[in-house]
């Protein structure tokens, strides 16, 4: 070809252009706006047992019948936005899609008494919680089972930590937590 024929587009590599020049302005617009930049943002939750028994793993502890038992348990804001947060305690093992409200309820629950989190946790904040477990004085011995509808390999008892994106139009939970082992012994 010289250089002095002229250049044929087809159809199809017009179409092409086309896209390839939408594509590059949808780009820059979400760029522009900030929508992409928002995506580089990440979430999550850090809970760390402060004070747990050496030689155990997780809120292990045997109470006697009327008595009572204090854990603190620290929750991050692992991610780099600030975060909505809570904390609760489940009878499964895994986090039910829906949130704290969603998660399945046993024995174990009306025991369970927390002070507050903090609503909302910049990235990096940590705040402590106490999480007391209080054995009514007529609760059966033995261990106390956990409760998962529908799974029961994922039956126990646990103690979460729970945050998703604070104000963020999309709602992406995370969620740590530490397993909660409890044991009813006689009242003293």
């Amino acid at each position: 070809m010289s250089t002095n024929e002229p250049t044929v587009t087809t159809r199809g590599d017009a179409v092409k252009k086309i896209l390839a020049a939408l594509a590059c302005a949808v780009i820059t617009v979400l760029l522009v706006t900030g929508i992409a930049g928002s995506a580089l943002a990440s979430a999550g939750i850090g809970v760390q047992l402060l004070d747990g028994t050496p030689g155990t793993s997780g809120m292990t502890a045997s109470i006697p019948q009327g008595g009572s038992h204090t854990w603190h348990v620290k929750i991050t804001d692992a991610g780099t936005a600030a975060e909505t947060v809570a904390a609760f305690s489940s009878s499964a093992l895994g986090v039910y899609g829906g949130g704290p409200a969603a998660q399945p309820k046993a024995a174990l629950q009306p025991w369970i008494t927390t002070t507050a989190a903090p609503a909302t946790l910049a990235p990096g904040q940590s705040a402590t919680v106490a999480v007391t477990v209080t054995v009514p004085a007529a609760a059966p011995l033995g261990l106390v089972a956990g409760y998962a509808p529908g799974a029961p390999s994922l039956a126990g008892n646990a103690f979460w930590g729970y945050a998703y994106p604070a104000g963020g139009q999309i709602q992406i939970a995370s969620a740590a937590g530490v397993r909660m082992t409890i044991t009813v012994i006689p009242a003293r």
